[in-house]
């Protein structure tokens, strides 16, 4: 699975509810309570392209039936029809139905009282079930010919339980029925990861069990392998309360089962807040390098098997977080009609998810974690401004830096002092790119020429014709040092992106995003520019952007450029960056005058007064002023 989510990102999930519908993820029409889901990944051949190839999920289709859900508001009752492999009772694939099974108190097995649980019922989706001293009753169905199970036609609640203990069912049923639970069988999603494996023999390898009465799940040929599966996840927002306006570091802890593997990790998380006034889910930051195992980031926080990696979350402007979700869903723009300010005050909960794996390489369970913080008052320090106004502050003038000896240019190779962050390619300087995929339907190769005759940042490689690079991505980073603490910088730098159409008919485009860091201060990444590689040098314009940071905490400025894969995810070539400046927003200078009278200060009203001023910035002067009284 792991090259389907480097190249496409995260797989859609689709269940549909109690009349069926269509599931425009698998794109196949869905029974009752039918669910599809990503259950491998595949490689397609290019007709046409020597070595060329793509990848995609492949799609396996399940009819969850009835089975036992608990929603602890309800109290002693389970409700049917849910299904998925989510988390949570919600669209991540987990849904349900009506009350269907009263839990019933018993004094032994099969001894039913009479009387409801006086306890709600116990865990959550997929796996909700009675607690002790009771057992589960189908209740309010038209009939109970056909069910194995503990029955009643009495309408759920109080009735169905005497109605088991010999009191007698109603002459009339209700007219809501509910869908009994199947006989077949399914793994358990809370400990077990479902598996279509070739055969039992495999299975068993991976150290599954192999399901014998299974409910629809795997094709024609294969079995349903449940293979164990136990991953972690926690978030942890560093202090308890926050001034609304700090930069807040949250350290996120990924453990996949299979730890040891670096394709298991998910190598971006999703911060997700909730808070006053804010729209649901918003990500503040992304803790991303996990697939890294020397990320910059790493912290040592959470466990000692998995890894850990900080983000920061800008308390200070809620305009600085992510552009988009970390599997491309729009995200900034969710909040953009509230303008450049600080984050309300009041109580926060930060939550993380880690979707899992199906694959046997990395199989393992979904899990998810949360945290919580307070924001008080907004901090007079707070400072909101846009990073995108890359202009000094009012009275303040821009002044270049020298930042050449630190290869800004991109203009030798290895491309030291930057560093590179993460991704498959290695950065590289070059003086052009050109490659001509015979399957690009848009109408032109990728053609990137030099900005200005010099070097500038690629990847190495690739032969012409061959395609690109098929999805990869790539960041790199450079620390500029010896600046003022407290200042106000600017930093500018040129990128080009590319756009291309593949033989499966994906558009796939890759942008020059930027971000700037000064210890816990950062803008978080911004796309440079929207310019695209064209077929013609000619018709290929480089785009510069800016961004700028105030009040900087430290004495450095850390520049980090990603070439980040914003759509279609495989057939494309990565975006190009050159010429990284910088800029100080200097401040007027003060200036202190020394005022010397040409005369003795003797003075009467109405005499003239003489001065000469030095240290004035237009030279020595000579200032006259009469005396009045006031």
């Amino acid at each position: 699975m792991s090259k389907c989510l480097a190249s496409l990102g995260s797989p859609k999930e689709t269940c549909v509810g109690a009349s069926g519908g269509y599931a425009e993820s698998c794109g196949k029409q869905l029974g009752p309570w039918g669910y599809c889901y990503a259950s491998g990944c595949e490689s397609k051949a290019n007709i046409g392209v020597l070595g060329g190839c793509y990848y995609q999920y492949r799609y396996s289709y399940l009819d969850c039936g009835a089975v036992d859900t608990c929603i602890p508001s309800d109290g002693p009752y389970l409700r049917a029809g849910q299904c998925g492999w989510g988390v949570a009772c919600d669209d991540t694939g987990c849904r349900y139905s009506g009350i269907y099974k009263t839990c019933c108190e018993t004094s032994g097995p099969n001894v039913f009282t009479g009387k409801v649980s006086s306890s709600p019922c116990v865990n959550g989706c997929r796996n909700g079930y009675c607690p002790s001293g009771s057992a589960p009753v189908i209740c309010g169905v038209s009939s109970c010919s056909g069910i194995n199970a503990t029955c009643t036609t009495a309408p759920c609640g109080q009735e169905a339980c005497r109605a088991v203990a010999g009191g007698g069912a109603p002459t009339s049923p209700p007219g809501a029925t509910s869908t009994p639970p199947p006989a077949c069988e399914s793994c358990n999603p809370s400990s077990e990861n479902p598996w279509c494996a070739p055969n039992s023999a495999q299975c068993q390898a991976a150290g599954g069990r192999v399901i014998s009465n299974p409910c629809p799940y795997c094709s024609a040929g294969t079995v349903l392998c449940c293979v164990p599966g136990s991953s972690n996840i926690k978030v942890n927002i560093k202090g308890v309360t926050h001034i609304a306006g700090d930069q807040v570091v949250v350290e996120v802890y990924q453990e996949p089962k299979n730890y040891s593997n670096n394709f298991c990790y998910y190598d971006g998380v999703d911060v997700k807040v909730n808070g006053p006034g804010l729209p649901q889910n918003l990500v503040v930051c992304i803790a991303r390098g996990f697939s890294n195992p020397d990320a910059s980031n790493k912290c040592t926080w959470g466990g000692t098997k998995g890894r850990c990696r900080t983000c920061v979350w800008d308390t200070c402007n809620i305009q600085n977080i992510p552009e988009l979700t970390s599997d491309g869903k729009p995200n900034r723009e969710r909040v953009a009609d509230l303008g450049v300010m600080p984050f309300p005050e009041g109580y926060y909960v930060a939550n993380v998810y880690y979707g899992g794996h199906s694959d046997p390489d990395c199989s393992d369970g979904a899990a998810s974690a949360s945290d919580n913080t307070t924001l008080t008052d907004t901090s007079e320090d707070c400072v909101a401004f846009n990073p995108l106004e890359a202009t000094c502050s009012p009275g303040k003038t821009e002044v270049p830096v020298d930042i050449s000896s630190l290869n800004s240019s991109f203009n030798w190779n290895p491309i030291s002092p930057w560093q590179k962050e993460f991704g498959a390619l290695t950065p590289w300087a070059r003086n052009s790119l050109y490659d001509c995929c015979v399957n690009n339907k848009e109408g032109w190769c990728v053609n990137i020429p030099s900005r200005d005759g010099t070097m500038f940042l690629n990847v190495q490689g690739p032969a012409s014709g061959n395609c690109g690079f098929l999805g990869h991505e790539y960041a790199v980073s450079l620390k500029i040092p010896n600046l003022k603490k407290g200042g106000e910088y600017i930093v500018r730098a040129y990128g080009l992106g590319t756009k291309t159409k593949g033989g499966d008919g994906v558009v796939a485009e890759s942008h020059p995003y930027m971000k700037l860091t000064s210890g816990t201060l950062t803008t978080g990444y911004f796309r440079l520019t929207d310019q695209i590689a064209r077929k013609y040098s000619q018709d290929t314009k480089w785009g510069q952007g800016a961004l700028k940071l105030v009040d900087i905490p430290e004495d450095y400025i850390t520049v980090s450029l990603w070439s980040r894969n914003t759509s279609g995810l495989w057939y494309n070539f990565p975006s190009s960056f050159d010429e990284v400046t910088l800029s100080y927003c200097k401040p007027p200078e003060k200036r202190e005058c020394e005022i010397i009278p040409s005369v003795p200060l003797k003075m009467a009203e109405g005499d003239k007064v003489s001065f000469n001023v030095r240290g004035n910035p237009k030279g020595e002067e000579k200032l006259s002023f009469w005396l009045v009284r006031k």
